[in-house]
């Protein structure tokens, strides 16, 4: 059986994706461009747990006075969305998509992998103009109220 950082350098190959790699972490760096944003993003495999972790940064830090209003409205986002979840780190204000996938003993594919990183990009990109107004308004509630009715467009719900 080919080991996770093995199928992930051919895939990324196939995608002609380009990015660094540090073997002892394990870790796949890359950049990639959305709509609104071009995102930073680490892929880490994890060959003894059977797992790949994808992590996505949010294009701004946090403001400290700011947190409340974000962690609410994230809480508000994980909820409705199932691919990735938002993490505020307090202690420095970066704001990060993560999403993981066990590999059930190397099955992985192309098209696996992309759902895991769409699912951090997606949630990034779906919910960027919101949050940056929740950091540069000072209407918050306003703006929770637009990310749940956003929240529910996306996944279908009414």
């Amino acid at each position: 059986m080919k080991a996770l950082t093995e199928i992930i350098k051919d895939i990324f190959a196939e995608l002609e994706l380009k990015y660094l790699y540090a073997e002892e972490q394990s870790l796949f760096s890359f950049r990639l461009k959305t709509q609104n944003s071009d995102v930073n993003l680490v892929l880490r495999c994890d060959d003894a747990q059977q797992m790949i972790s994808c992590f996505a940064d949010f294009p701004v830090k946090i403001p400290k006075v700011k947190h409340i209003a974000v962690l609410r409205a994230i809480n508000v986002i994980n909820y409705n969305y199932y691919h990735a979840t938002l993490t505020l780190d307090e202690l420095d204000g970066q704001l990060m998509a993560r999403s993981c996938m066990n590999t059930d003993e190397g099955a992985v594919n192309r098209a696996v992998v992309i759902a895991l990183i769409y699912g951090c990009l997606n949630i990034i990109d779906l919910n960027l103009n919101e949050i940056l107004s929740l950091i540069y308004k000072d209407e918050p509630q306003v703006f929770i109220e637009e990310i749940i009715t956003n929240q529910k467009v996306i996944n279908g719900l009414n």
